[in-house]
């Protein structure tokens, strides 16, 4: 005879996160600004994509659940496997070269359809987990993080959880401001991989460990992804402001700088919630495709 004690178990305990209350999430505070100028950015190409107003009318399209002229399609390959395209962390802290090899990959890729030439500051997956306290290591042009909370989570944060890797996040924004100077009129910058608060306390925890909290203390959990998503906003919305504020002294008037960015982040535990952003953000104080959704 199946025992069903233990997911009924595992049901009580979930009833019981349900329950829980969670931080309330408020508008980006710039979002009213950044929207405001929408209309004019799709109206230019871009030096590495002639096609862009198109392409950016048929991403608005997609967000509004329309359809311009046909479905979008995004696609690309490599036209010299043999020089591979890689996250270049070797060269994070050389900034020319870093940018020259970025280039150099970002015109390798045969882009097909949609697809939009991009420049991204990339430090590997769930970056915010290293930006928060996890040791790094790199690793075949990725990184690892290893996770340091305890089991009583006495070296957690007790309050807000902020950016304490000081070292990685002035590379990143020091990057983001480089590709953001060089894309003006030319291409576009997507952002870092920040990953979800559950994939950063994933990160931070460890995967067993967590697995056990989620049974028997989804309160702390809960608290903890509410805090995450917060440091979330800021990395975000920071490093955002970076790169527009160097991107506002284009060229010449008429340049243009974009940051593309589709971007999860899971919120407060068991709703399952979360909120999509979808940016494709250009100087002259312009946004083009500013979406929040919650499912």
């Amino acid at each position: 005879m199946t025992d069903f004690r233990p997911l009924l178990f595992v049901f009580r305990r979930v009833q019981m996160a349900d329950s829980l209350q969670h931080l309330s999430v408020n508008s980006i505070q710039e979002l009213d600004t950044w929207s405001a100028h929408l209309q004019h950015i799709s109206s230019a190409p871009l030096e590495y994509c002639e096609d862009f107003p198109t392409i950016a009318r048929r991403y608005e399209a997609w967000w509004s659940c329309d359809l311009l002229d046909r479905p979008v399609l995004i696609a690309s390959a490599d036209k010299n496997p043999s020089r591979p395209i890689q996250r270049r962390l070797e060269l994070l802290d050389q900034p020319e070269a870093w940018l020259e090899v970025k280039l150099a990959d970002m015109l390798q890729l045969y882009r097909v359809g949609d697809k939009l030439p991009t420049l991204r500051v990339d430090l590997g997956p769930v970056t915010l987990g290293a930006l928060l306290g996890a040791e790094v290591e790199l690793v075949a042009d990725t990184t690892w993080q290893h996770s340091f909370i305890k089991d009583d989570w006495s070296n957690a944060p007790r309050e807000a959880w902020t950016i304490v890797n000081e070292r990685w996040w002035s590379w990143m924004q020091a990057r983001l401001a480089q590709a953001a100077e060089y894309a003006a009129g030319r291409c576009i910058i997507t952002a870092p991989a920040l990953g979800g608060s559950a994939d950063v306390l994933l990160n931070l925890r460890g995967a067993a460990q967590l697995a056990l909290d989620v049974l028997e203390q989804p309160e702390r959990i809960t608290d903890a992804l509410d805090k995450i998503y917060s440091a979330w906003r800021q990395a975000w919305t920071e490093s955002y402001r970076r790169a527009r504020c160097k991107s506002s002294a284009p060229r010449n008037k008429s340049c243009r700088c974009a940051m593309s960015c589709v971007q999860k982040a899971s919120l407060s535990g068991w709703k399952r919630r979360c909120h999509q952003t979808s940016w494709i953000i250009c100087s002259n104080n312009s946004v083009q495709g500013t979406r929040e959704r919650g499912d």
